[in-house]
């Protein structure tokens, strides 16, 4: 019987991983923004702050029954009282009251101020009631509240007959103005604007952007064939805190991962099957798209399939291949001493594990790169190498950046592009390929590296997540 996935939807979900890598990208605009804004915040609560002082007092009010006779307090005494608070908090915000206690302060506010100064509150389950009046005087905000608590009584006991009210607490005068809220809460508004703005901004500016955001681009935008689409894998761990790049050999590499390289093997094997393509250059069009890594993983995946493999390290100027393999320095034995035949190529070559395949490293900065790899001797060793290797794998500087690529594109079989997504312009990118292209250079394909592309035809990551285990 075929049984149907409940995950119908999972194409359309949110890539929160992918969401979350954008707005890394733009986190000096996001920080930015949030951080101005929340002073921003800050200072408009400064400006805007007025110290005010808050007094309160406190009334007491019961049932005249309770009051003549002097019986013991019952539950239902106290929820009567409560109903004649509410009704004292009635009488005590009419005009007619207001404007006594207007007078009671030498007029020095009307009735409408007095109204809008003073709150009432009915303490829960109790006969209290707790009048509180806030204005920019402490002095007055004292006045007000004792006014209330003077005349009041006498005037409440007098219109309503079945309840008396009697002062507990006169007011104080104030010594320290109502804490400022705003300082804190403006503040918060302003950064979470700021960080939802700033967001906003760099969501929308990474949907517009001209990078390549899937495998369709390869072909649709940059019209070339595409080798294969890796899948983000950026959780590799060696040890606890220290991470280590997404090599095919780690225990920690995923099902997925492993079979999207051991794809772009079938179709380099497939090359060299039916045109004898056995020099591939890596290259890619800026740095940080993870070329280096991409052809440490071919050639390991070549290697395990028995073949003799061999990575040589073409950047003569700003290599760190010994720091990712966990190689020793040795700057006898580069490439540039074999070059000038200060060293013999037997000695310089190294077989690396557990990658499984050899190396030759540059090792030496050396400024007269380019010369170097266009030289006779350079053309020469790769014809003897041919001879003794299945695969060579050749790591090249980035092809935008250094005309190395180009000089060494003249003397391998085939270009290897590493496109990784949603990172170069694709402006550039075809500006660059163009160059190899006008040049003759065969370009095999390019290979989508760092992809959180959720497409169903390409998305090997979710198709093989249960697979293989």
């Amino acid at each position: 019987m075929i049984q149907t996935s409940n995950n119908v939807n999972s194409d359309d979900e949110i890539d929160i991983k992918q969401i979350i890598k954008q707005l890394i990208k733009w986190k000096t605009l996001i920080i930015l923004l949030t951080v101005v804004l929340a002073l921003t915040g800050y200072l408009v609560a400064k400006v805007k702050y007025k110290p005010t002082y808050q007094a309160s007092g406190t009334f007491m009010s019961k049932p005249n029954a309770n009051a003549s006779t002097g019986t013991a307090i019952s539950s239902s005494d106290i929820i009567m009282s409560q109903q004649l608070a509410n009704t004292f908090k009635v009488v005590l915000l009419s005009k007619n009251m207001l404007d006594i206690i207007s007078t009671e302060i030498n007029n020095e506010e009307d009735s409408k101020f007095i109204k809008e100064a003073i709150t009432i509150d009915v303490v829960k389950s109790s006969q209290i009631m707790k009048i509180t009046a806030t204005t920019m005087n402490p002095d007055l905000s004292a006045r007000i509240v004792n006014a209330i608590l003077t005349k009041a009584p006498g005037i409440i006991n007098e219109k309503i007959k079945m309840g008396s009210m009697m002062s507990l607490n006169n007011a104080r005068v104030p010594n320290s103005p109502v804490k400022d809220t705003d300082r804190t809460l403006f503040p918060v508004i302003g950064a979470i604007m700021g960080f939802l703005i700033s967001a906003g901004i760099a969501l929308v500016a990474e949907m517009f952007s001209k990078t390549v955001k899937s495998p369709y681009d390869i072909k649709n935008l940059l019209g070339q064939d595409l080798l294969g689409t890796v899948p983000s894998f950026e959780e590799l761990k060696a040890n606890v805190g220290k991470k280590k790049p997404p090599f095919v050999i780690f225990k920690t590499a995923n099902f997925a991962y492993i079979e999207a390289y051991k794809s772009i093997r079938t179709k380099i094997e497939n090359l060299k099957a039916n045109r004898h393509y056995k020099t591939f250059l890596i290259t890619s069009t800026k740095e940080n798209e993870g070329k280096t890594t991409v052809a440490i993983n071919i050639a390991t995946v070549l290697a395990q399939k028995g073949n003799k493999v061999l990575f040589i390290d073409g950047d003569l100027r700003k290599s760190y291949i010994t720091k990712l393999l966990g190689i020793p320095l040795d700057e006898a034995n580069s490439i540039i001493n074999v070059i000038k035949g200060t060293v013999e190529i037997t000695s310089a070559i190294k077989l690396i594990n557990p990658f499984g395949f050899y190396v030759l490293l540059s090792l030496s900065f050396s400024e007269d790169a380019s010369e170097i790899l266009a030289s006779d001797e350079m053309a020469n060793l790769l014809i003897q190498l041919r001879e003794t290797y299945d695969y060579i794998i050749i790591d090249t500087p980035p092809a935008s950046i250094i005309s190395d690529a180009m000089v060494l594109s003249e003397i391998s079989d085939a270009i290897i592009y590493v496109v990784r997504e949603n990172h170069s312009a694709i402006e550039l990118i075809n500006q660059t390929i163009g160059e190899f292209t006008d040049s003759k250079a065969l370009l095999a394909g390019c290979i989508l590296n760092d992809s959180r592309y959720t497409d169903s035809v390409f998305n090997t990551k979710k198709y093989y997540k249960g697979y293989g285990k």
